[in-house]
């Protein structure tokens, strides 16, 4: 064997086995197994980072910019003070206290009769703090000197728009520096009024719209979307005038906290009202004015079990609550035969396309007329002879 044989051979030996010819080379076989082993390596490692990422992302909920929320913590209560705030609200860890005030049922009420309403308004600040509420409760509204309405979070004089003896949403005279603040959120199903709303808003600067469409979301699987947690803590507090809500073809499911519960039972249903009674006390909290939208006739069999219940605890709600109003869908796109349909007449007698078809989402024009039944909720609120369409 010469000497360079010799050295390839002990050279081999060193590299674990891999062989190198009498020029130093490393056989063609062995180089293979060596990239082999590297892109094996590096695949594996590749889908661990993946797998790694799409765990965090799970966990993950998107946030939402919302207007005002900034300005909803020092609102002006000039127009039921007749004063303007003369200070600014800190948060309220930081917030300097005002004299101590006695308890609302407690509290000394001005000299002048009360009007009609059982409810009183004696203002000894113009500055309100305002805290969200934790999972199941609604915001806390801390407020010398002002009563709230039936222990509810409507607080009198808290935003000008809001200014009413009884706490009602009753809106002034929208202008291009002070629009109208539309909310508009839920599942998908929610999106078709949300962008027909929007697209008025460019059009009409009397109003401003925010979207928050949450695709697969609803009230019972709170581990994919909480709802009731974004709109008590992220949504409430925002400067709105009106939210706009419209959920409830993904919650054909058990809850995950009581899985012995089957959809429908009367234990279901108690704990699906708890959860809806909560996203619209929250929302309607400052009185403003909340529009839950009910879901339309539908034809997938594990959506259409759900539509009627979904609906009658929607409207059940909306009836007990102050500031709710419920928009019948359902109705509003059956056909002539009372069924589900593709196809209806519109205002005008025209056969127009109005479903999906999927059989549970909207095509254009169905946003149109929602939009149309949203506006003549806001504007029998709004100043007479006012309109913002």
């Amino acid at each position: 064997m010469s000497r360079r044989a010799e050295v390839a051979r002990k050279e081999g030996s060193r590299w674990g086995g891999f062989r190198r010819d009498p020029g130093g080379h490393f056989l063609q076989s062995d180089h293979n197994r060596r990239v082999r082993l590297i892109a094996i390596v590096i695949g594996v490692a590749v889908v661990v980072i993946a797998v790694t990422a799409l765990i965090a992302s799970r966990d993950r909920q998107p946030e939402l910019e919302l207007v005002g929320v900034e300005s909803s913590t020092a609102l002006s209560l000039a127009s039921a003070t007749g004063t303007a705030p003369t200070t600014q609200a800190a948060p309220a860890s930081t917030q300097p206290q005002p004299e101590p005030a006695a308890p609302a049922s407690t509290q000394p009420q001005p000299e002048p009769a009360a009007p009609a309403s059982s409810s009183t308004v004696a203002p000894t600040s113009t500055v309100p703090v305002i805290t969200g509420g934790a999972y199941g409760q609604t915001p806390t509204v801390e407020l010398a000197g002002f009563a709230v309405v039936d222990g509810s979070p409507d607080v009198l004089g808290l935003h000008e728009r809001f200014a009413r003896l009884d706490g009602s949403s009753l809106f002034g005279t929208p202008t291009a520096d002070d629009p109208l603040r539309i909310y508009v959120g839920g599942d998908s199903m929610s999106g078709t009024p949300g962008t027909a709303l929007a697209n008025l808003s460019r059009r009409n600067e009397l109003i401003e719209v925010v979207e928050d469409t949450r695709t697969s979301s609803g009230l019972v699987a709170d581990w994919f979307f909480d709802w009731p947690r974004h709109m008590t803590e992220r949504v409430s507090p925002g400067d709105y005038d009106v939210i706009i809500m419209m959920m409830g073809g993904n919650d054909a499911q058990r809850f995950r906290s009581a899985p012995a519960w089957a959809v429908g039972d009367e234990a279901w249903v108690a704990a699906y009202r708890e959860r809806m009674e909560v996203v619209m006390r929250s929302a309607r909290s400052m009185g403003r004015l909340v529009i839950w939208i009910g879901m339309p006739p539908v034809t997938p069999s594990n959506i259409k079990v759900i539509t009627p219940l979904v609906n009658e605890v929607a409207a059940g709600l909306a009836n007990e609550l102050g500031n709710v109003e419920y928009i019948d869908a359902y109705d509003m796109f059956l056909n002539e035969d009372g069924e589900f349909s593709t196809h209806l007449t519109d205002a005008n007698g025209k056969r127009v396309r109005v479903r999906s078809g999927d059989g549970v989402h909207f095509y254009s024009v169905a946003g149109d007329w929602m939009a149309d039944e949203v506006f003549s909720l806001i504007e029998v609120r709004l100043d007479e002879g006012a309109s913002i369409r």
